[in-house]
């Protein structure tokens, strides 16, 4: 009587259809690692002999060698410094407009993070013609409404 293995059919054996596909899965995703791993080394490789060559040709002078610093990110707000000052230099007005006050702004540092005065001006506008504004949407603003009273 009872001659088969009952642990074939208990979740946890390596038999069952689950924990063989879940063995593939893992296999075929540790496959898949190692051929990014070995991209990623192959473009590492690749880049360094870019390098070396670039080096060499620098050091025999057929090149002039670049900078590593990050001096495209400031190249945009050179020109238009340098336009500026040359338009200055060939004694052209300085027009002080709001765009170029928001652009002088902008050329700051940080100075994308701060909001035009022509948009703050927009939106005020746009609440005022809404008639509604924080006053009441806001229950603080009307909290301190009725304090203020």
């Amino acid at each position: 009587m009872g001659g088969g293995n009952l642990n074939v059919h208990k979740d946890w054996h390596v038999s069952t259809y689950a924990n063989k596909k879940a063995v593939a899965d893992a296999e075929r995703e540790a496959e898949d690692e190692k051929r990014k791993i070995e991209l990623i080394k192959k473009g590492i490789h690749e880049k360094k002999a870019q390098e070396d060559i670039d080096a060499a040709q620098t050091k025999a002078g057929l090149t002039v060698k670049k900078s590593n610093r990050i001096d495209w990110m400031y190249e945009g707000q050179e020109r238009a410094k340098s336009s500026k000052k040359e338009a200055y230099m060939l004694g052209k007005p300085i027009e002080e407009t709001q765009a170029s006050k928001e652009a002088v702004t902008a050329m700051k540092a940080g100075g994308l993070f701060v909001e035009p005065e022509a948009k703050k001006k927009k939106a005020a506008a746009a609440m005022r013609a809404k008639g509604t504004g924080f006053s009441k949407s806001d229950p603080l603003a009307a909290m301190k409404a009725l304090m203020g009273r």
